[in-house]
């Protein structure tokens, strides 16, 4: 009887923990719920504006070095000096911390004007652009040039071995390392200071986009040769009357070259990249965006630095290849577009149909009611930035709709919000690490986010 006690104890117990802590996964389809039609409302209002700047464009450029400086002795008192720092990326690593530098990091800026309108191209040789710094940074940009947060296209390369310690919380923390506030200062400074500068460096340019297809350096990591995979480097190229010139490159393989075990600061492939294309394209600053980075890796010969090199060499090559029988147009018809993406209640699962009550969920990461999708058209031309890793599969999707219509579109991630992967919906059972530890907000959340993109490139 008293085990029997004991037992009936023990079942009360783990009810009223599953009660407290578990809900159902939500399947309401996401086209019949308020955040849906609260994102739609958005939509139309912002599509109603139609703000279409046509003209001559200008173009400015900016680089500026975000390598901390190591020092020994008394606390450090410069923005950019540390005695170490942890890097982010790897949750192995434990919050190691390091001081050592194999390759230097950077922000750099393209500043595209055309009339009164100015957008800029933001790429940080970091793991993600963390929303903190995007706060930070907006704020100090409208104080001190009434520049919006809307004409801020931000992107990280997704190197897993550059500056960590930038945010708060169990979840940051244990990817980034734990919180240093002057890492959050030094980053969000020297973005500051790369927008301002590619700002004064505005001047007239010419400009033009190509893409090619490199399949020997990506593959489909969730499902293997199953899925699709996003093969395409795309690029845009900008050539000022001063002999100034920019690239900006987006491509899907995951900057994880470099494993866990490395504890150099080091911009992975994309790194690699950029050097070869400056050192090989006179006068030129070359900036990489994260492209549809979700289910893909790096492929390619050779270990560790070795390979990330052959990586970054090969792709600078296939570009400047393309660079020598290069077109530029010195007009451009270009709008800029930013969609509040109003987000369903969490949905972090820790069995197949059960997840964290929402109320929990918040008590683990600080999750906003929206992020945004942002749009750039340039002619033909269409970047479109995530707050994401978002997935290769959904990219090509979005690609082949809007090829039809005679579009070019890429999709990059990292725009300075942060809400997991964004994986087609196919794979929210399958039992692997995408869909199962960073799909946050239930099955739905790629088929909704892919409307809303095609929506607002006028695919849909």
């Amino acid at each position: 009887m008293k085990a029997i006690k004991i037992l009936f104890s023990i079942v009360l117990v783990l009810l009223l923990i599953s009660f407290l802590f578990l809900e159902p996964v939500e399947t309401t389809p996401y086209f019949e719920t308020d955040y849906y039609q609260s994102t739609r409302a958005a939509l139309d209002s912002l599509q109603q504006l139609e703000l279409i700047s046509e003209g001559e464009l200008q173009a400015g450029f900016s680089a500026v070095n975000l390598t901390p400086k190591f020092v020994s002795g008394p606390a450090p008192q410069r923005v950019n000096e540390f005695t170490e720092i942890p890097l982010a990326g790897y949750g192995n690593r434990d919050g190691a911390k390091t001081s050592q530098i194999h390759d230097s990091l950077f922000v750099k800026c393209v500043a595209l004007q055309v009339e009164n309108r100015t957008n800029y191209l933001v790429a940080l040789d970091l793991l993600i652009v963390p929303q903190e710094i995007r706060i930070e940074v907006a704020r100090r940009l409208k104080e001190k040039f009434g520049i919006e947060r809307h004409q801020l296209y931000l992107s990280a390369t997704h190197t897993h071995s550059s500056l960590g310690g930038w945010g708060e919380g169990f979840v940051a923390e244990s990817f980034a390392g734990p919180f240093d506030a002057r890492v959050r200062e030094l980053i969000s400074t020297q973005v500051v200071t790369a927008v301002a500068s590619a700002r004064e460096d505005l001047s007239p340019a010419r400009w033009g986009f190509d893409s090619f297809r490199a399949p020997d350096f990506v593959r489909n990591r969730l499902v293997g040769e199953k899925g699709r995979v996003n093969d395409r480097f795309d690029f845009l190229y900008f050539d000022k009357e001063d002999g100034k010139k920019a690239v900006v490159g987006f491509y899907s393989a995951h900057a994880t070259v470099l494993s866990g075990k490395n504890m150099q600061c080091s911009g992975d492939y994309p790194g690699y990249w950029q050097r070869a294309i400056e050192a090989n394209v006179p006068g030129s600053t070359a900036l990489f965006f994260a492209g549809s980075v979700g289910s893909h890796r790096p492929a390619g010969e050779g270990k560790d630095f070795s390979r990330a090199e052959n990586i970054g060499v090969a792709l600078a090559d296939s570009v400047r290849n393309h660079l020598n029988a290069f077109l530029t147009k010195r007009t451009v018809a270009l709008q800029a577009q930013t969609l509040p993406l109003h987000l369903p209640e969490s949905q972090i699962r820790l069995l197949e149909n059960w997840c964290l009550r929402p109320y929990w969920g918040q008590k683990l990461m600080s999750i906003p009611s929206s992020v945004s999708l942002q749009t750039l058209h340039m002619d033909e031309f269409i970047l479109a930035t995530t707050p994401c890793d978002f997935s290769g599969e959904l990219a090509l999707q979005i690609h082949d709709a809007l090829q039809q219509d005679g579009k070019h579109t890429t999709i990059s991630s990292f725009n300075g919000d942060y809400v997991g992967y964004i994986i087609p919906g196919k794979y929210y059972h399958f039992p692997e690490y995408e869909p199962r530890i960073m799909g946050w907000f239930g099955p739905y959340m790629g088929d909704y986010a892919t409307e809303m993109l095609l929506r607002m490139m006028g695919g849909y």
